[in-house]
């Protein structure tokens, strides 16, 4: 079985998730030599951040990389793919969604390396804390790919592609979807909303070691049709857009615990 190790990475991408990496990639010593993005001032504000060379154009990327991370978003990983020859070097995508096998023409190294976590520029995270998921067409890959996990995360698990898929489902419930309801809860409370906070920490806090069907609680799950009537018509009079998505919660609620 062939060797293969990752000393340096190119970034095909410069978003959220593309600058998390490259700079936490950076500070532990890989050296990153490209990075880019359809918009020039994208790719430069991020590889002047980790000494890389900024590119707008995919004909400009050199195979001069160990890795090459395409990190963009799930629609056009396979329109880039379609695009790049890499022959032998390793080439991964971060997605949750999206098979490894979109990679398979790019070059007879690949996988998915994908950071289970939102992401944020502005936002600073501790990527010891982060699961990686790695997946890989080949041992040697795999291996590749867990090595270079292991030096930013302590948590890096294989994952195929149905596993990886499984649980990008579940973040957007667990992610987008609440973060959607905690907006919904702003748009309730207005300037009150800080006094929700207390209570969204202390929900969050209870999964740390409970299941979170042990803990669930509110009106639907104990049958207290008045309250819930109540809520109803006060959402009918002022927040009419918001009775759909109450009523439809409530009612799974009440067919799991009721």
């Amino acid at each position: 079985m062939a060797i293969l190790s990752v000393k340096s990475i190119s970034f095909i991408g410069s978003g959220n998730s593309a600058s998390h990496l490259a700079q936490v990639f950076h500070q532990s010593g890989i050296k990153i030599n490209q990075v880019y993005s359809r918009s020039l001032k994208n790719a430069k504000d991020l590889a002047n951040k980790i000494s890389a060379s900024p590119i707008d154009q995919l004909d400009d990327l050199n195979n001069h990389s160990d890795l090459y991370i395409i990190a963009v978003n799930d629609d056009v990983i396979e329109d880039i793919a379609n695009k790049l020859k890499l022959i032998d070097k390793i080439v991964v995508h971060t997605s949750g969604a999206k098979t490894i096998g979109c990679l398979a023409k790019v070059s007879t190294n690949f996988g998915s390396f994908y950071p289970l976590q939102t992401f944020n520029k502005n936002q600073p995270v501790d990527f010891k804390n982060i699961p990686i998921l790695i997946d890989g067409n080949s041992d040697a890959t795999v291996q590749a790919l867990e090595k270079l996990g292991k030096g930013i995360s302590a948590n890096v698990q294989q994952a195929n592609d149905s596993k990886r898929l499984s649980l990008h489902t579940a973040a957007v419930f667990a992610n987008n979807f609440t973060n959607y309801l905690c907006s919904k809860a702003e748009e309730l409370s207005g300037k009150d909303f800080k006094l929700l906070l207390p209570l969204i920490q202390e929900t969050f806090s209870r999964l740390q070691t409970n299941s979170p069907n042990q803990v669930q609680t509110g009106p639907a799950k104990r049958g207290d049709i008045q309250t819930i009537a109540t809520h109803i018509d006060y959402l009918k009079s002022n927040h009419p857009g918001l009775v759909d998505i109450y009523q439809y919660l409530t009612q799974q609620i009440q067919k799991e615990y009721v």
